[in-house]
């Protein structure tokens, strides 16, 4: 007899390996929302020194 699908175990081993990889992208995202956060406040005050007016 031919088995069709997927096994119980390829399942959750697939699950597994999906949620190790979206944990990490989430991580670096947040480090990069961090990253950007601290440029913009760092051009505004740069900008407010440099450029009176």
């Amino acid at each position: 007899m031919k088995e069709q699908g997927i096994s119980h175990i390829e399942l959750i081993v697939t699950m597994a390996i999906v949620g190790i990889l979206v944990s990490a992208a989430g991580f670096e995202y947040y480090d990069w929302g961090k990253k950007v956060a601290a440029e913009r406040i760092i051009k505004v005050l740069y900008s407010d020194i440099c450029m009176p007016g």
